[in-house]
């Protein structure tokens, strides 16, 4: 029971580490993995692209050619209102490993 309660607080230190220091993609997954179950599915995120690429402290031409990236790899699809995310597990691949 304890180990389901503390499931989000057990993520790896290069995931943590690269909300500062990992690509953008890196951190977008990163901050979809920790706000979300390993089972999720059907993950969309509503919001203005503005205010993401605010939070990640990136210029919106780089936010959205990472949104791009990601949509390219079937990974996320996003409007300017929504991101949805199609493959949970390739999400947690790139928060991992980067976009390969």
């Amino acid at each position: 029971m304890l180990n389901y309660l503390s499931m989000n607080s057990q993520k790896c230190i290069e995931g943590i580490l690269s909300l500062s220091v990992g690509s953008i993609e890196e951190r977008i997954a990163l901050w979809v993995v920790a706000m979300t179950q390993p089972t999720s599915s059907e993950v969309t995120l509503s919001c203005r692209q503005r205010d993401l690429y605010s939070v990640f402290g990136v210029q919106r031409s780089s936010f959205i050619a990472a949104l791009d990236r990601l949509r390219a790899h079937g990974i996320i699809d996003y409007s300017s209102g929504e991101i949805r995310v199609l493959d949970h597990r390739a999400m947690l691949s790139v928060m991992r490993h980067g976009l390969e």
